[in-house]
């Protein structure tokens, strides 16, 4: 149910099916890792008010940045006919350096066995990057 109020908001702004939408949102969402990722916030422990608040701040960005990469991704979509999978493969391949750097990323915290908050902030920023990127250009050529 948390994932409608994205899906509706990025069919509103791309004026596409909602359908279509939710087909594109749950893509970025595995072809990313963001569900592993948001796994990842939702498990990472509260020792204080402070992280709390980081924790439930770090859920918001992801929930604004899956939006906007959805949102990228449908609007990048140069035939109407193709798939989901194909828009999706077709935005990465229009941005590899950013998605790489965001696999490595992931990589890493993969690899970790500290968790610190602090990773989480680094990893929603190189998101966040890839998402005003790949929305920066769609505004471009669109």
């Amino acid at each position: 149910m948390f994932s409608a109020l994205g899906i509706i908001e990025a069919s509103h702004q791309t004026e596409r099916d909602v359908a279509r939408v939710a087909e594109a949102y749950f893509c970025v969402g595995e072809t990313l890792s963001l569900n592993w990722f948001l796994e990842q916030i939702n498990n990472l422990e509260v020792a204080s008010h402070w992280q709390a608040l980081a924790r439930e701040a770090f859920r918001d960005d992801m929930d604004w940045q899956l939006r906007s990469l959805t949102v990228s991704v449908l609007n990048s979509e140069e035939d109407p006919a193709s798939s989901v999978s194909e828009v999706m493969a077709q935005w990465q391949e229009a941005h590899p350096h950013l998605v790489s750097r965001w696999q490595r990323m992931l990589d890493e915290l993969k690899a970790t066995d500290r968790v610190e908050y602090a990773m989480y902030s680094v990893a929603l920023r190189e998101l966040l990057d890839l998402a005003q990127a790949s929305r920066h250009q769609v505004e471009c050529v669109g």
